[in-house]
């Protein structure tokens, strides 16, 4: 009996076209979509200022119902994490821990034995933690430096560990991700600029007012079945009765008057796959997403979150809404 030639290893380019084949044929699982809530994800970082100090205008003289969302040295400002999961938004029992630094990265190398931040310190002169949920905006840098204070947000969901153990793994391991546990940063902003200026005795390049968080989102849609087209208004916490089959375009819409002639990006989530989302719609903000409705007996949390253009990343206003389409759903 002749002997079996010994066969030779794959080349690179059968392995290539072999892994390119399995994907096709849906041997590889996926990764899931970005707008997916699988698991809680902190959504919002909101900035409110709560306090003023010596150089800022009474907030009596703010536009009724906005919160100001920018200060100057002095001023105290509360810091607020919004946190969904698939069953809903959360809201933890635990204060948070901040982190305010010099630096664009959580300075876990520093460990998690840091001083306790001073309320008139500058924030390049040391990295500090404050211990609850509000901030002092410290003095200016001086003239012809960068304008930029850095705070990181450690907070514990209830099932989590409790913040101050969120802090101690998260300060020795970086940016890994604790079980019950969440972070993000954010920057504290100063303005307005002309004051800003003043301060540092400098010109000011360009003039800009306090600017104003958004004190409302929310949703418009329609609706369209076998029963016809209808149209409703959603605000933050509804619930949405559907009709099976019922395709829906969901709009996030703002109050013109509060985006200071600019314009802002509408950023999109969902918690389950069967809602069928067009793709290209999430992925790129718009401000409308069409969605395919699933079978009877279904239901699924949206979440849009409105973000100013002059915002950072994870600034801005959220709505949360859950949809329902029941065994029996009325038309």
């Amino acid at each position: 009996m002749r002997a079996d030639p010994p066969r030779r290893p794959a080349s690179a380019a059968t392995c290539a076209l072999t892994l390119s084949l399995c994907a096709l044929a849906g041997c590889l699982d996926a990764p899931p979509p970005d707008w997916l809530i699988e698991s809680p994800r902190l959504l919002v970082i909101e900035m409110a200022v709560v306090e003023t100090g010596p150089y800022s205008t009474p907030l009596s003289e703010d536009p009724p119902g906005r919160t100001r969302r920018d200060g100057l040295p002095g001023d105290r400002v509360q810091v607020r994490a919004t946190i969904v999961g698939p069953e809903g938004p959360i809201t933890p029992s635990a204060s948070p821990i901040l982190v305010r630094s010099a630096f664009p990265v959580f300075p876990g190398y520093l460990g998690d034995d840091l001083p306790p931040c001073a309320d008139y310190e500058y924030a390049s002169a040391t990295t500090c933690r404050i211990d609850g949920d509000t901030v002092m905006l410290p003095p200016l840098p001086p003239a012809g430096s960068a304008v930029v204070v850095y705070v990181y947000l450690v907070i514990s969901r209830d099932e989590g560990p409790g913040s101050e153990a969120c802090f101690r793994g998260l300060a020795v391991r970086g940016n890994q991700e604790l079980a019950g546990c969440h972070m993000d940063g954010f920057t504290l902003d100063y303005g307005p600029s002309d004051k800003v200026a003043a301060l540092r005795g400098e010109e000011s390049e360009s003039t800009y007012p306090n600017r104003y968080n958004l004190s409302t989102a929310w949703i418009d849609l329609a609706l369209r079945g076998e029963g016809g087209e209808r149209e409703l208004r959603a605000d933050d916490g509804d619930v949405v009765m559907t009709a099976p089959g019922e395709t829906i375009t969901a709009t996030l819409a703002v109050d013109a008057d509060e985006l200071d002639g600019r314009d802002f990006d509408a950023v999109w989530w969902a918690t389950d796959t069967a809602i069928t989302p067009a793709p290209r719609a999430w992925l790129e903000y718009a401000t409308s997403v069409e969605i395919a409705a699933p079978a009877r007996g279904h239901d699924y949390w949206l979440y849009a979150r409105a973000n100013p253009w002059w915002s950072s990343p994870k600034d801005g206003r959220l709505v949360s809404l859950h949809v329902v389409t029941p065994e029996a759903a009325e038309p």
